[in-house]
């Protein structure tokens, strides 16, 4: 049983202001610390740990010793979400809001509604702070996924990345792409993940964005590039930042694998990606068939049967056996007519996609 926080730790970190027995004593009567890799609150901690990594702040004044954990969401139901977790870990002191705010990007104005979460309690910003969590302007500072995190087992780590993907994850779409005199196909899109940090800490950016990349791999998601450009928009100071690209694979096995991790505290992601999932796994499931067949092709040819036997029993076409067996051809996919589009509309109508 490795130790994640002890109150050494919270020592450790804290301000000599800072009334730090009564923050321990809070934190260890809510069985937060010390929190161990088996503390049953720890997926809560990681999920939180994310969103506090995005669109998250620890807040801290020195000057009027005041400290603020807050999250910024996008709709009621993710506050909702936020306050069950608060709640979980036993903390009370928290208020929420709705926030409409106007902005101007290169002449276009929009009107931007989100929702906010603000804890007041010093011991949940020390816990934060005490697992790794930066305090401040992000885009200012450099860091690192938090040590335990990392150490921790695979569910853990899932729940860090539902977490992070809430609020700087992209969405996963398909939509249909025209060519002339040659049917629509299906066209899966995944943006990069993209996040600021000024021209000077631009390096700890791209250290950050391969931890995310090396993590995100490790639940079969490929990772195709990690790159920075300038932004096109000067900040308020006339200065430029650098946008940290983590470009993800839009191959069919990887965008199901990045869905499946999930986006927490974000229900519009969620819902925006139901059927893009449904749709996947139905491909997928061509793809494990059609991999099976080639294995079986396989086999009989080495036992001897011929390639025009193989395809008439199988009920293959002759030209994709003997692709596979003369050329050693990878089978991909057997050629399928399902379009997105139409799938999503037969979908909706049935309730239940059959089909095949």
């Amino acid at each position: 049983m490795g130790y994640i926080l002890t109150k050494e730790d919270i020592i450790r970190i804290s301000p000599s202001s800072f009334r730090v027995d009564k923050y321990i004593k809070e934190l260890e009567e809510l069985n937060l610390l010390p929190i161990t890799y088996d503390s049953p609150k720890l997926l809560i901690l990681a999920r939180m740990a994310g969103a506090l990594m995005t669109d998250g702040n620890l807040y801290d004044c020195r000057k009027n010793n005041f400290r603020e954990t807050s999250f910024t969401l996008g709709q009621k139901s993710d506050v909702d979400e936020v306050v069950k977790d608060i709640k979980l870990l036993g903390f009370k002191k928290f208020r929420f809001g709705k926030k409409i705010s106007k902005c101007n990007i290169q002449g276009r104005r929009f009107t931007m509604n989100c929702y906010w979460i603000k804890v007041t309690s010093t011991s949940f910003w020390l816990l934060f702070r005490g697992l790794g969590v930066p305090a401040g302007n992000k885009t200012k500072q450099g860091y690192n996924i938090p040590e335990c995190i990392l150490n921790s087992s695979k569910r853990v780590k899932k729940e860090f990345l539902a977490g992070f993907l809430g609020g700087d994850g992209p969405k996963v779409t398909i939509k249909m792409e025209k060519r002339p005199k040659r049917e629509d196909f299906n066209s899966l899109n995944i943006n990069d993940i993209e996040f600021r940090k000024i021209k000077e800490k631009e390096s700890d950016g791209l250290d950050f964005a391969k931890q995310i990349g090396k993590l995100l791999e490790e639940f079969g998601i490929k990772i195709n590039k990690i790159f920075s450009v300038k932004d096109k928009i000067p900040k308020q100071d006339g200065t430029f930042s650098s946008i940290i690209h983590i470009r993800i694979s839009s191959s069919v096995e990887s965008a199901y694998n990045y869905i499946n991790i999930g986006y927490s505290y974000c229900n519009q992601k969620r819902e925006a990606v139901i059927n893009v999932k449904k749709f996947l796994e139905i491909i997928l499931d061509k793809r494990i068939k059609w991999v099976n067949l080639h294995k079986i092709a396989k086999e009989k040819f080495y036992k001897g049967e011929t390639i025009k036997n193989i395809s008439n029993d199988l009920g293959i076409d002759y030209g994709a056996v003997f692709g596979w067996l003369r050329y050693n051809k990878r089978p991909t996919i057997q050629k399928h007519y399902l379009k997105f589009d139409k799938w999503v509309k037969e979908e909706n109508k049935n309730g239940c996609s059959n089909i095949n």
